[in-house]
């Protein structure tokens, strides 16, 4: 994930904010709560770790040695989070009521066999923030894991990390588009599937009907 694949991620941070203006403005800001963002980056690990091996040695060392770029682009999200909720105009609306919306990491389960089972925990333990994770990593952290803050632990290794593995040759842009194009066709099949199994159940129902 390269700073232009965050760009959509900030665009939806400043919309949550304009309409809290915008509420704030008819009083409705007082109580308001706020749906997650959702951070989904967790698929590239395995995307990424395919094209560190057509990249060679030298791109998997990036991805293995220094850290995934997945969790180092969900750091690079969460400082932009951050940026975005405070200042004086972000405190006019706390002081009303707002409360920020909270990022979300999503199925945080690790996809790559080559790195920790809880590895998408264990480095993205901050303030604020929602994290979904399959069972199987619920339980291994449980057993192995270590509670900390590691989120913003290095507020400028992120950015360093991405810069190490665009020079290795990652093209992590490419990779993130190409799983958000997945997601989006997973969601649509699954909805799909939902839409013709209720309407085999209510053809069902007619047909016992009548």
């Amino acid at each position: 994930m390269s700073r232009d694949s965050l760009a959509p991620l900030i665009a939806n941070d400043s919309i949550v904010l304009e309409r809290m203006k915008q509420s704030a403005s008819s009083r409705r800001a007082r109580g308001a709560r706020l749906s997650p963002a959702d951070q989904q980056a967790f698929r590239t690990d395995s995307a990424g770790r395919e094209q560190g091996v057509a990249r060679g040695r030298a791109a998997r060392a990036v991805l293995e040695q220094q850290a995934s770029a997945d969790s180092t682009a969900v750091r690079a999200a969460y400082e932009r989070y951050l940026a975005k909720f405070a200042g004086p105009a972000w405190e006019r609306l706390r002081d009303l009521g707002a409360r920020p919306q909270r990022p979300l990491w999503a199925s945080t389960g690790t996809k790559n066999p080559d790195y920790s089972d809880v590895r998408y925990v264990a480095e993205l333990i901050g303030p604020n923030v929602i994290n979904t994770m399959p069972e199987h990593t619920l339980r291994a952290f449980a057993d192995h894991g270590a509670v900390a803050r590691t989120l913003d632990a290095d507020p400028d290794g992120s950015e360093r990390m991405l810069a190490a593995a665009a020079a290795a040759g990652l093209d992590l842009s490419v990779i993130t588009a190409e799983l958000e194009r997945e997601g989006v066709r997973s969601f649509c099949d699954s909805y799909h599937q939902l839409l013709a199994c209720i309407e085999h159940k209510v053809a069902a129902g007619d047909a016992a009907a009548g």
